[in-house]
């Protein structure tokens, strides 16, 4: 296609079985144009080669497909506010333009150098769980005027830069060069994934599931004057000689991490600079650098504790080792439960209310307390066998087959323990200022 010539058809179907090249002959100020109003679909021998000045244009009001399989692609802009083109394998090209319509990913990846979207035509991208890299710029919904809505479905959007008034997006990743300021908008994203050599500075609220390092050295500066929230964890990647930095953006003036509901536990090498947990649960980081002036931060590990510590926030099985921690609302220790001298359930162990802890076969256990106000409840299909079994100012029901304390039931200050149980053993029961109701078509039997 010469310039400054356009060719335009309906349906492009390329089975390129002359092993012909599509060559859009531009110059410096001349445009080799091809528009294409319907499906476009090539097969995998296909070549096209953009030179100069050259665009392929979408143009449609109607639902279209894309199938390139591996064909690297030259410039494309979509146009057609009516119009919907559905990928039906990994789309590459050197830069994508939308103006109008609606861009299915279909759960496809997609590779470019340059992301635009311009005009005021309505925009609608379905991300779906798509990877999309963009090696430099997406300008996703850089203004209010652009006309963009987004579906992130459970995409991961991988560039240098973001811009985007779009902020409920799902996880993005950041291969900044340099310092890279987070557009001046409150992000609320599944993951944030920091890959940059330079840091990435906050200069809004910033609200996430997970933080995670995934570069050696890479950093967080959090403006000490925003919110930070991250609601379920912080994962490092990197080493300890290089570890990645969460730090305040004014050395010096502490910045605020904040969890909206239970413990916040970091696994990996993360370096924390003037710090300040602004919860009242446990932010836990066992692995944790303390670089200078933070507060309410746990770095100690708890490898000298004889006790274990419930930490499955939203219940789950007694056996399994990740369920506990070796500190008191901590990131889990994956120690075996029947060998430690103490378990314990208090307020730091669940999130929910009720919730229930599965004991799926045969367990044996030391010394067990419950400390815990959640409405909490054992379910024991075989038998759960206990040396002694305390119940301090706490609520738990057992439910199932067997309980076996082979010494002393406790209750103190007010703790209380339902059993519906087939049968409820225990040699001894001291009840200081507690209760134990033991349900219709249950036993209870006290040997002592």
């Amino acid at each position: 296609i010469p310039s400054p010539y356009n060719a335009e058809c309906r349906n492009f179907i390329w089975s390129n079985k002359d092993g012909l090249e599509l060559l859009l002959d531009g110059t410096l100020t001349l445009e080799s144009s091809l528009t294409v109003t319907g499906d476009f679909d090539l097969n995998p021998s296909a070549s096209i080669n953009p030179i100069m000045r050259h665009e392929i244009y979408f143009s449609s009001s109607t639902d279209n497909y894309i199938l390139t399989p591996g064909v690297q692609l030259p410039e494309l802009l979509f146009i057609g506010s009516e119009g919907t083109w559905t990928l039906q394998d990994n789309l590459m090209s050197d830069q994508l333009t939308f103006e109008a319509g609606t861009f299915n990913t279909n759960g496809h990846d997609v590779t470019t150098d340059v992301w635009n979207a311009f005009e005021e035509y309505p925009k609608h991208f379905n991300f779906g769980s798509s990877h999309i890299t963009v090696n430099g710029t997406m300008d996703l919904a850089e203004f209010q005027t652009r006309n963009v809505t987004v579906d992130a479905g459970t995409s991961l959007i991988e560039c240098e830069v973001l811009n985007s008034i779009v902020t409920d997006l799902y996880d993005v990743q950041f291969n900044n060069a340099g310092v890279l300021n987070l557009g001046n908008n409150h992000y609320n994203l599944n993951s944030l994934i920091l890959n940059g050599a330079g840091p990435l500075n906050t200069v809004n609220d910033l609200t996430l599931n997970h933080l995670i390092f995934k570069r050696n050295g890479s950093i967080l500066s959090l403006d000490i004057s925003e919110e930070f929230t991250v609601n379920k964890s912080i994962e490092s990647m990197t080493s300890l000689g290089n570890p990645g930095v969460l730090k305040s953006s004014s050395s010096g003036s502490q910045v605020d991490v904040d969890k909206a509901l239970g413990n916040l536990c970091v696994t990996g090498y993360v370096e924390f600079i003037d710090v300040h947990s602004d919860f009242s649960s446990v932010f836990h980081a066992p692995d944790g650098i303390d670089g200078g002036n933070n507060t309410d931060i746990v770095f100690d590990d708890g490898s000298g504790s004889s006790t274990l510590y419930w930490v499955a926030e939203n219940g789950g099985e007694w056996q399994q080792p990740n369920n506990w921690s070796q500190i008191n609302g901590g990131c889990p220790s994956f120690k075996d439960p029947a060998l430690s001298k103490h378990l314990e359930f208090n307020r730091n162990s669940f999130t929910i209310s009720p919730v229930e802890v599965q004991v799926p076969f045969l367990q044996t256990a030391k010394d067990v307390t419950f400390k815990n106000a959640e409405d909490l409840t054992i379910m024991v299909d075989t038998n759960l066998k206990l040396d002694n079994l305390i119940v301090d100012g706490g609520f738990v029901s057992f439910d199932g087959k067997t309980v076996d304390v082979t010494d002393m039931t406790e209750l103190n200050s007010s703790g209380f323990i339902t059993t519906y149980l087939d049968n409820f053993f225990t040699n001894n029961l001291l009840t200081v200022s507690g209760v134990l109701i033991a349900r219709d078509g249950g036993k209870l039997t006290v040997r002592n």
